[in-house]
């Protein structure tokens, strides 16, 4: 059995362990206030296509629904009311990003959750971005600066769907990521609403000291394969330096089919 199989075959065994934790925070929010998050505008199912995001309405029914059925299998095996979910590519534009986004869309289609998406690479914007108005501030402003929380959380025009961008692009080797801020971060923003996912989009996993990083902030992680462009020792490799029990599986990027 390859280390792949392996590490999938523990997790699902498992059934991947409950995330818990260390604080006492506040999940007072009840559900019927999620639908209350409405957007001031909704963007369009035109603008939602060409930046290639699913929607309810989206004229690709087959993405929509792999998407829909990747959210489904991934809900059944977490089994928890909101998480932290790392996506990462094992190369660089592999497709984390749009898996992110779509992975992010399809949790908020459900009336009684709401996603928030982090672009994490801080090195480049992603094309989701494109969808936030009067994008002044990000990750790597709030993580370098004294502001609050609220300042980098962005509106999308898409119902219970948030994004905090990268922010200011940064190509130094700071280590962003081991900053309690960020823990801080993570924190309030996962449990603002106790039904609330959180997506890291994160670096490629050329980047493999700021993935490990990410990794351990995160409840559970997702490797995204550009199908055809990597062997099976780089597939094992990656797996092998994330924790088994946090790993949810490989979502292959083939021509708009996802499998895990």
């Amino acid at each position: 059995m390859s280390n792949i199989e392996d590490a999938m075959v523990k997790a699902k065994a498992k059934g991947l362990s409950a995330f818990s934790s260390s604080k006492d925070i506040d999940k007072s929010i009840e559900r019927s206030n999620i639908t209350l998050m409405s957007e001031i505008t909704n963007v369009d199912d035109a603008t939602l296509s060409s930046l290639k995001i699913i929607s309810k309405e989206s004229r690709e029914k087959n993405i929509l629904n792999e998407f829909r059925a990747l959210r489904t299998t991934i809900l059944q095996k977490i089994n928890k009311s909101n998480a932290c979910i790392m996506v990462c590519s094992i190369i660089p534009d592999g497709g984390a990003s749009y898996v992110s986004i779509n992975l992010a869309s399809s949790i908020a289609l459900d009336e009684e959750k709401t996603a928030l998406l982090i672009n994490c690479d801080y090195q480049k914007d992603a094309s989701y971005e494109k969808l936030l108005e009067q994008k002044n501030l990000g990750l790597t402003d709030y993580l370098t600066q004294d502001i609050s929380p609220e300042r980098i959380i962005y509106s999308t025009g898409i119902a219970r769907l948030r994004i905090i961008p990268v922010g200011q692009i940064r190509n130094d080797v700071t280590e962003y990521f081991t900053k309690q801020k960020l823990v801080t971060l993570l924190e309030e923003i996962k449990y603002r609403y106790s039904d609330r996912f959180v997506i890291i989009d994160a670096p490629s996993a050329n980047n493999l000291a700021d993935l490990k990083l990410l990794s351990e902030l995160s409840d559970y992680v997702i490797i995204v394969i550009p199908s055809a462009k990597v062997n099976n020792d780089e597939i094992n490799n990656i797996v092998k330096s994330f924790d088994s029990d946090k790993f949810l599986g490989i979502v292959i990027n083939d021509k708009q089919k996802f499998i895990i």
